[in-house]
């Protein structure tokens, strides 16, 4: 089992889609996955969607662990046989105190009842993605090839070592929003495999956005070429 957590301090580099397509396909793929949406903002609870009523949320968990997670733990719409599991988020993250550890702990709960715990951040390097962080055993850090993107990736990169340095050795990059048409997008693409490495390359897809918003399989009227560009790298990022 293993905890992935997807953090950038940026928003609009299409991390909650990646998020919930790695969650599709692992649990496609027969994985038991239990997404954890650690947004107060919400958008993995509602592109998964709880299909059952909440009776705990992640602030609940962060300030009870051992009282709350189980609890907590949710089928989500794609379900598929119980393989897609879900702990909902609340804005009252925004209001609730907790320890860094909390998160830590919780995953220790639920553990053996997974094969991968995926968490979504926030798009900041807040103490919500440092809790994360903190029980994370991988990161994965999406970037558009824009001309921030560099200055972000140092970013998340010094944020992770300050917290968890034996992160820095399991840190990978995915391009996102990528379109081979633009220039800078290749130049910029280029520069980030150069310093950093790239794990793999997601085309610009408005149909696999609409279709995670809309909480329909992320592949529903997608292109068989782009499904399978993107179903490449997934599987190249669930096989790490």
């Amino acid at each position: 089992m293993s905890v992935l957590v997807v953090v950038n301090n940026k928003g609009g580099v299409g991390k909650t889609v990646l998020a919930a397509i790695l969650a599709e396909e692992a649990a496609r793929s027969g994985k038991r996955v239990l997404c954890v949406d650690m947004d107060p903002q919400g958008n993995m609870s509602a592109a998964l969607g709880a299909v059952e009523k909440v009776s705990a949320t992640v602030a609940d968990v962060l300030q009870f662990p051992a009282g709350t997670v189980e609890r907590a733990v949710v089928p989500s719409w794609w379900d598929g046989d119980g393989r897609l599991a879900l702990i909902v988020s609340t804005g009252k993250l925004y209001e609730r105190e907790f320890r860094l550890k909390a998160l830590s702990e919780a995953v220790a709960l639920v553990r053996k009842e997974h094969d991968l715990i995926l968490v979504d951040t926030p798009p900041s390097l807040s103490r919500w993605a440092q809790a994360a962080l903190l029980a994370a055993d991988r990161v994965l850090v999406p970037v558009n090839p824009s001309s921030f993107a560099l200055s972000g990736i140092e970013a998340v990169a010094s944020f992770v070592a300050a917290t968890k340095p034996e992160l820095e050795n399991r840190f990978d990059v995915v391009v996102t929003l990528y379109d081979r048409r633009i220039t800078t997008h290749r130049e910029l693409t280029e520069t980030v495999q150069e310093r950093y490495g790239v794990l793999g390359v997601l085309p610009r897809a408005n149909r696999v956005v609409e279709n995670v918003e809309q909480r329909r399989p992320w592949w529903t009227g997608v292109h068989r070429d782009r499904r399978e560009e993107y179903r490449a790298v997934a599987a190249r990022i669930l096989g790490k």
